[in-house]
């Protein structure tokens, strides 16, 4: 199984996150779960999101407590947040940021596994004009592992941005998804 947690703040995206990664997962016959985990629900509060794919019935229902992958859509939680927090070993650590792997290393001392930076706020401002780090962090997931494909992965967001936000800003999304794929360092 499969288990990711995603940390952002309200109005960053982490619940459509793992809304998007479940539906592309579900298109590959996966088994899913996808749930926020709430603090206060204003824009900029600490959230977290959970992403559960395997290929049998997945039966366990809590909080994701021991990920694979780890996604920070804001480097500034780790500030006040453990984003490691039962992060396995050989874990994934994606982290939306300018800085480097080294740098962010310094940052998380508690962890050796994989870190992946990716500058999702500087590609959204530059695609969309506005700090929605998520849809770069779902092209550089896509690049991370087989169980998420690009090209699902632009079909469930095109079909869920289109008439919310219409045909320019959901281009700009497919876009940013994109350049998010190439974008890790």
């Amino acid at each position: 199984m499969l288990q990711i947690r995603i940390h952002g703040r309200g109005g960053q995206g982490a619940k459509s996150t793992s809304q998007f990664i479940a539906e592309t997962a579900i298109e590959k016959g996966k088994e899913i779960q996808a749930f926020p985990e709430y603090g206060p629900e204003r824009s900029g509060a600490p959230v977290a999101s959970f992403v559960r794919i395997d290929n049998k019935k997945i039966r366990t229902h809590e909080a994701v407590i021991n990920p694979d992958i780890v996604m920070v859509l804001d480097e500034t939680l780790m500030e006040n947040v453990n984003v490691t927090l039962g992060l396995k070993s050989n874990g994934i650590l994606m982290v939306n940021t300018e800085k480097t792997k080294e740098e962010i290393q310094k940052e998380v001392l508690d962890f050796d596994g994989d870190i992946y930076t990716i500058p999702a706020t500087k590609i959204s401002l530059e695609q969309m004009g506005q700090n929605k780090p998520n849809t770069a962090m779902l092209g550089a997931l896509c690049r991370l592992t087989n169980l998420i494909d690009i090209e699902v992965m632009k079909e469930v967001v095109k079909e869920k941005f289109e008439k919310k936000i219409g045909t320019e800003n959901t281009k700009a999304n497919l876009k940013a998804i994109e350049i998010g794929q190439k974008s890790m360092i």
